[in-house]
């Protein structure tokens, strides 16, 4: 119903009630508007009773029991109660001009569109009914950003919405955004922007930090229009710009483009499977979409034998991953195994002064002021159809290749082998590398290399005694095996890639991804037993990464903030000193600038190559944090990031990520180049690499700033880091209304690394030297320099379809309540406090 008389919002003109519903809620004097709720939407945009709901989900309720001044369950109660919504986001199939299509509007009045759990779900739901219906997408957006009160798992909303996004892209279904105002924060950095199409109502204002976080910030006064539709249509992010009575008809048109189900030139035919659909494409696939921000998509890299028919040496270094199967490329460049199989992070919200990134750690919900103002199991039977793609096994004549197939291993075991699991390795190519050691282990005092012990011996005498010290642990006892790293952790889970002789990790009986870790479990697990029990725990002796919620000391919440922060912390930059040989930093987003908040470029970690990519603080000195802007990256840093990404993924290297800002640059020239489409692009591009990707938050973990770098296989969190949602400074200014409630915000946001682990956000915790990283440096860099190698032996035996499958589904089922964890290599999933 509309009032008799309505008052416009911008020209204060009294409007006809009638006339005012005639013009679809427009001022017919100025242009003005009005905002519709998602009902409204679909009332206007969907041919009459064309409109069907789509399918339940069932979000996580509450998953933090959040409280500030009030329970996040009574606000939740009452937004229900007030707008007779389930969540901020109504989801349909239906039809425009009779064309079909599925459609995802978002209501503002239900928490402020926030982004969390429930909102995350349903996208995903919606995209994958139009993945199944091969039906374009329609996204209404109208958002704060993420949902503060659900914390970490909210972000993780961001990276599985873009993930949802990236399906429809390899499948080749048409996406289009509207945005409405305000669109803002985690929504805008996710998917409002990774459409194929983005259209806005004029007026609507749409970005990652909102107005007054950027003049907080800044201390400057924003030009009038900032971020508004003109002003992005000016500064090329957005297509066109329509008013709301032409709207039907544009989408029409667009519809009529495809993903309607009807063949077309090159196009599948109504009912083929969607590109990157389960089992990948057909033989002879299609050559890869742009890789999201490139300028041409490299197909999957070909294995060594692919690259060398001719049994020519390898051009990679052995223990390279291989993500194509032998002989040809991967069915989608950067495809993935099962279209079906999505859903990843989302969120972010609003952001306060206080602390250099204080505003920015929560710009992903900046806007809410908007309205105001695995690892692999060796193959465990018959050869391996891509054995000879291992380096060195290419055959050199035939009486070779007939010599390499009487005495060569299954790959997964020649490659277990060079990770230092027991398998031997008889060979006519050259030797597999010993077990990758960290750069502390190989250089304990500046000296020359040592060998490493071999496996299965004691690490005794000087050396081993030295290794053991720097990792803070007992010196090994002889017989007790290599690398007793963790034995201080008994109850760690390591899993290396020789555990299991599954496709895909196994999941335990108490719903945990991972190794048996009891005799209960060893006997339930395929050729489990007293010996497969016996194998755990001594994987579990010598793992580098806490696994386990009772083996994290409970910190609190506010101290482990201000110890993220501490100006002593090491940066990535001394990390990279410590832990990475051979690095060379790479320059550039080959576009507009080189910026300082992001270091990365080749390099090898135990040996191995990899691509490490990293936000940099800068030092101590105030000039060394401002020449490196408090590692704030601009969008310029995120494309740098992709380029290297595109690069690794090129070359088949696993890419190492080191995240520490307090969240991505909110600054007007951020805003203007493109930030939220910068952290989106980077998110739907990680989702879908086919190569290891393993992440570790080394100090703060701050909003979609951190998660851009964060969408891995392995994520992995110091023990003295932090990783949230919004800063707490940003959620007491909102929440609480008071800054000074900071503290309480830091525990009511599960900040901490326990708690992340406790909810699956995190696969693992990094031990730290006891009074922190910044007193003793090198001793923190070698813990964390033994926990990325541990992780990366985990992951580079797997395939790329693997390798994608398993990515999909740890971020699918971030907020949803289906009983087992969302994390993929150990972290337990319990959605009540005090659960371990």
């Amino acid at each position: 119903m509309v009032a008799d008389w309505v008052r416009c919002e911008r020209c204060a003109d009294l409007i006809y009630g009638k006339r005012f519903a005639r013009t679809l809620r427009v001022c017919p004097d100025c242009g003005w508007h009005s905002p519709l709720t998602a009902r409204q939407r679909l009332d206007q945009l969907l041919d009459a009773d064309s409109a069907a709901p789509i399918g339940e989900v069932q979000p996580l309720h509450d998953p933090l029991e959040f409280a500030d001044t009030r329970p996040y369950a009574e606000r939740l109660a009452d937004a229900r109660a007030k707008t007779g919504l389930k969540e901020a986001v109504i989801c349909a199939v239906g039809r425009i001009d009779d064309r079909p299509v599925v459609v995802a509007a978002m209501d503002f009045r239900f928490l402020g569109g926030s982004l969390g759990c429930g909102v995350g779900a349903l996208i995903c739901e919606a995209a994958r009914t139009s993945l199944a219906r091969r039906v374009p997408l329609l996204l209404i957006t109208a958002s704060g950003g993420a949902r503060m009160q659900e914390g970490a798992l909210a972000l993780m909303q961001m990276a599985k919405t873009a993930q949802a996004m990236a399906e429809l892209d390899e499948a080749g279904i048409l996406t289009v955004s509207l945005i409405t105002d305000p669109t803002y924060g985690g929504v805008a950095a996710s998917y409002a922007t990774l459409a194929d199409v983005i259209l806005a109502e004029p007026g609507a204002r749409l970005g990652f930090a909102g107005p007054r976080v950027i003049e907080q910030t800044t201390r400057e006064r924003l030009p009038e229009g900032f971020q508004t539709a003109e002003f992005l249509m000016e500064h090329g992010m957005v297509d066109d710009i329509i008013p709301r009575s032409a709207l039907r008809p544009t989408l029409a048109r667009l519809l009529a483009l495809g993903g309607s189900g009807v063949s077309g030139p090159g196009g599948p035919a109504a009912g083929t499977p969607a590109r990157g659909a389960s089992g990948g494409a057909a033989a002879g696939a299609r050559h890869a979409a742009p890789p999201y921000g490139g300028p041409e998509a490299p197909a999957a890299p070909l294995s060594a034998a692919a690259r060398h028919p001719d049994g020519g040496p390898a051009d990679a270094p052995a223990g390279r991953p291989n993500p194509a199967s032998a002989g040809g490329r991967h069915a989608t460049a950067y495809g993935g195994p099962d279209a079906a199989r999505y859903d990843a992070p989302a969120g972010q919200p609003d952001a306060s002064a206080g602390h250099p990134g204080a505003a920015a750690h929560g710009a992903v919900g900046a806007g809410a002021d908007a309205r105001a103002d695995r690892r692999p199991a060796a193959p465990s039977g018959g050869p391996d159809t891509a054995a000879t793609t291992h380096p060195g096994t290419a055959a050199h004549s035939l009486a070779n290749a007939q010599a390499g197939a009487e005495h060569a291993a299954p790959r997964g075991e020649r490659q277990a082998t060079a990770y230092g699991q027991p398998h031997a390795v008889p060979d006519d190519g050259p030797q597999a590398p010993a077990a990758p050691l960290s750069a502390a282990a190989r250089h304990p005092s500046g000296a020359e290399a040592e060998l490493p012990a071999l496996d299965g011996e004691a690490e005794t005498g000087p050396r081993g005694e030295r290794r053991a010290a720097e990792r803070g642990q007992p010196h090994a006892v002889p017989g007790a095996g290599s690398h007793a790293t963790a034995a201080n952790h008994p109850n760690t889970t390591a899993h290396g890639p020789a555990d299991a002789a599954v496709d895909g990790p196994h999941t335990a009986p108490n719903g945990r991804a991972g190794a048996a870790t009891t005799q209960a479990e060893a006997d339930a697990t395929p050729g489990g037993g007293p010996d497969a029990a016996g194998a755990a725990r001594a994987r579990a002796a010598r793992s580098a990464v806490m696994r386990e919620v009772g083996e994290v000391a409970e910190r609190d919440a506010w101290e482990g903030v201000r110890g993220a922060r501490h100006p002593d912390r090491p940066t990535v930059m001394d990390y990279i000193g410590h832990i990475v040989d051979d690095f060379h930093e790479l320059h550039g987003d080959r576009l507009a600038e080189d910026c300082p908040a992001v270091v990365g470029g080749p390099g090898r970690i135990g040996g191995l190559p990899v691509m490490v990519i990293g936000q940099h603080k800068g030092g101590a000195s105030l000039a060394e944090r401002q020449a490196h802007r408090f590692g704030m990256p601009a969008p310029s840093g995120y494309r740098k990031s992709a380029r290297l990404m595109r690069m690794a993924a090129k070359l088949g290297l696993p890419v190492v990520t080191l995240v520490d800002t307090p969240g991505a640059n909110p600054g007007p020239d951020a805003e203007r180049s493109g930030q939220a489409l910068a952290i989106a692009q980077n998110l739907r591009l990680m989702a879908r690499l086919p190569v290891p990707v393993v992440a570790a938050v080394v100090g703060e973990g701050g909003s979609g700033g951190a998660l851009a770098l964060a969408l891995a296989d392995r994520v992995l969190i110091s023990a003295g880091g932090i990783y949230s949602v919004i800063s707490p400074e940003g959620c007491a200014a909102i929440l609480w209304k008071n800054p000074e409630a900071a503290r309480a915000a830091a525990a009511a946001l599960r900040l901490d690394p326990r708690e992340l682990l406790r909810l699956g956000v995190v696969d693992g915790v990094v031990p730290e030297p006891p009074d922190g990283a910044h007193r003793d440096p090198a001793k923190a860099a070698a813990l964390l320099g033994d926990a990325l190698v541990e992780a990366l032996g985990e992951l580079v035996p797997w395939e790329a379809d693997r390798l994608l499958a398993a990515r999909a589904e740890r971020f699918r089922r971030f907020g949803l309540d289906t009983g087992v964890p969302a994390g993929s290599a150990g972290a337990r999933l319990h959605t009540k406090r005090g659960a371990s």
